[in-house]
């Protein structure tokens, strides 16, 4: 799938997304990346497929394994802002660049 596609439709479909509360007791929906969290640990159980796209910029986003994913996106964590989704873009792992991801899935409405 093309860059400019995988960015618009992550934008398309951000809004459609219901944020999941993981944590008990938790006030929000965001997560603290820290030495416990391994991101490729957090991809493989959130994700089933194997075809993830990872929403970055309209020119730099990018289909890949979900094997192969850290070593694309190490460079990205902490640095930047963005997203992966499954292969039906029905659940996202959305990254921010102050060290916090968070998990969503595509609202049934």
């Amino acid at each position: 799938m093309d860059s400019r596609i995988i960015y618009e439709t992550n934008k398309t479909f951000h809004n459609k997304i219901e944020w999941l509360i993981t944590l008990p007791k938790s006030e929000s929906e965001w997560i603290y990346l820290n030495s416990e969290n391994s991101i490729q640990e957090i991809i493989e159980s959130y994700f089933e497929s194997e075809i993830l796209f990872v929403s970055l910029t309209r020119n730099e986003s990018f289909q890949t394994e979900k094997t192969n994913i850290v070593g694309k996106i190490k460079d990205y964590i902490k640095n930047q802002d963005f997203s992966i989704w499954n292969q039906e873009f029905s659940k996202v792992l959305e990254f921010n660049k102050i060290g916090i991801y968070r998990k969503g899935i595509k609202a049934s409405h």
